[in-house]
């Protein structure tokens, strides 16, 4: 069922029509997807307690499994799953938020897959519900062991809606392995029911994963988790993939991608509101590249020739680059932003070399100033319960 960059809109408004009829007629044929497969290691009696929900296991041919440390049947189980991206088959794993008994299992995980980045959609704690365990120390703790991993809060930032960490890993028990850096970044702003009012903050949220750890075939596994691991997760993984098939001008195949992630993993994208909000996001994603990419150009091509000096360059395309000065006036962007976002709700997501910083618009400030780091990419390609609500409901 792709649908045309170009058609994507208007397949949308069709798909919304009448409540949303389409949709929900389209969510219901994933239903039963991936049923059938066996989750024998999930079931094993030694195992039952590993799991956050009785009814979200791994399925046996596709759960990450780790290295035994003895004889026990379940030392190799942790609630997992390798699931397809844009660039590999298991560009991502997803996971539960671990369980204060799972916590060391779950830095086996990230240690043994050598994995570069965790992707947290969770609060420890919504609504006085625990969760997640928080698996990283405090700004006051700086170094906790959890095990044999040993992990150290490098730094730490805090923007409006996630926190970025920047954590390093050493492993007591291999002493000639050198210590690795892994991206933590952490989205706060889910609603503990349904799902975000705008598109605009999950699709920064994307944006700035790419920006930290660019695409690649040759990446080791992203770990994201939730609670569950199959509603919040299965939506970021999706709206990764699918956001690198529209920089690229590809068809949009959201139902394809849901379908193959359940094949991997039981209730991936765990409801229809999670379903339609990601289409939700790629309408914003090609609305506001379509804006930015025709406000920056404009831009670059008043200014040609003028002494300002450093440039930065727009990609346009595989093999177009057009060159605009480093200093952006907030008007450039912010008008063209969906409603509900204002100026300074605006990030604009850059990297330059091996350092990656958002520049935001000062509050309060006339005539501000937008900072940007010499390459931007921009591509000119014209609720329920919470997540985990089926998961609670098979206690």
């Amino acid at each position: 069922r792709p649908v045309l960059v170009n058609n994507f809109a208007e397949h949308v408004r069709l798909m919304s029509a009448d409540s949303d009829f389409r949709f929900s007629e389209e969510y219901e044929d994933l239903k039963l997807v991936g049923h059938g497969q066996t989750c024998i290691a999930a079931d094993l009696t030694v195992n039952r307690a590993k799991n956050r929900f009785t009814n979200i296991l791994p399925y046996d041919h596709s759960r990450v499994k780790l290295t035994p440390t003895d004889d026990d049947d379940g030392s190799d189980y942790v609630n997992a799953s390798y699931i397809p991206g844009f660039n590999s088959r298991r560009e991502f794993i997803a996971a539960q938020g671990p369980l204060p008994s799972t916590r060391d299992h779950f830095w086996r995980v990230v240690w043994e897959q050598h994995c570069p980045a965790i992707i947290a959609l969770t609060k420890c704690v919504e609504k006085g519900r625990d969760k997640c365990h928080q698996y990283w120390p405090d700004n006051d703790q700086l170094s906790v062991l959890y095990a044999d991993i040993e992990v150290t809060l490098m730094n730490e930032t805090v923007y409006k809606e996630f926190t970025v960490r920047e954590l390093k890993l050493t492993n007591i028990s291999e002493p000639v392995a050198p210590s690795r850096t892994v991206k933590h970044l952490h989205y706060m702003a889910w609603p503990d029911f349904g799902v975000p009012e705008y598109a605009a903050g999950l699709v920064r949220f994307v944006r700035l994963f790419r920006t930290r750890l660019p695409p690649s075939p040759s990446n080791k596994p992203t770990v994201v988790h939730c609670s569950a691991g199959v509603g919040r997760s299965g939506t970021f993984i999706a709206l990764d993939r699918l956001m690198q098939c529209a920089a690229k001008n590809l068809p949009l195949d959201v139902f394809g991608i849901v379908y193959e992630m359940r094949l991997d993993r039981c209730h991936m994208v765990q409801n229809e509101q999670q379903y339609i909000f990601i289409h939700h996001c790629l309408l914003y994603v090609l609305e506001t590249q379509y804006d930015m990419a025709t406000n920056l150009i404009g831009n670059s091509l008043s200014q040609v020739g003028s002494n300002q000096g450093t440039t930065t360059s727009a990609f346009l395309s595989d093999n177009v680059v057009i060159d605009f000065p480093n200093s952006i006036t907030s008007n450039d962007v912010g008008n063209n932003l969906n409603a509900g976002i204002t100026e300074n709700d605006v990030q604009i997501i850059c990297s330059n070399g091996s350092t990656t910083f958002i520049g935001t618009a000062l509050q309060h400030q006339p005539n501000t100033t937008w900072i940007t780091t010499p390459r931007v990419e921009v591509h000119l390609n014209p609720a329920f319960d919470d997540d985990e609500g089926i998961a609670e409901s098979g206690l």
